[in-house]
């Protein structure tokens, strides 16, 4: 048997992308959003995705909370419209949801609060098809 050059070669997944879930009897739990969660709660739940009113630079947006995701994304349409900070040039790979990379050339400089909590960040700029929350 041939001796391996890195160690820890086999240890990483090759396939990028995300995983599908474990099965729920693989799993400790089923996540659920909290029933006894504050009434001032900005989070929701609609369509199967966990949304919520967030600031961005003290202007309210509705957004998707995607806890799995690596990066922060902003539709460059709602960028433009808010516009509350600068955007810097940035040359970063993303790969999406569904496995597939996507070239980010912008980076928008903003204040994020949710709820009481505030964090300074550089959600990236892709044009991103927009629903509509009910």
């Amino acid at each position: 048997m041939r001796a391996e050059k890195r160690p820890n070669a086999r240890m990483l997944p090759h396939k990028p992308g995300k995983w599908p879930a474990a099965p729920s009897t693989a799993r400790d739990g089923v996540t659920r959003i909290a029933t006894s969660y504050p009434k001032q709660s900005c989070l929701r739940q609609t369509e199967g995705r966990i949304v919520a009113t967030v600031a961005v630079g003290g202007k309210p947006v509705l957004a998707t909370i995607d806890t799995g995701a690596t990066r922060s994304l902003i539709s460059k349409k709602i960028a433009e419209c808010l516009k509350v900070g600068p955007t810097r040039r940035v040359f970063k790979k993303v790969v999406m949801g569904d496995g597939r990379p996507r070239a980010v050339t912008e980076a928008l400089e903003a204040v994020v609060q949710i709820g009481d909590r505030e964090h300074s960040c550089e959600p990236h700029i892709r044009p991103l098809k927009e629903r509509k929350i009910h």
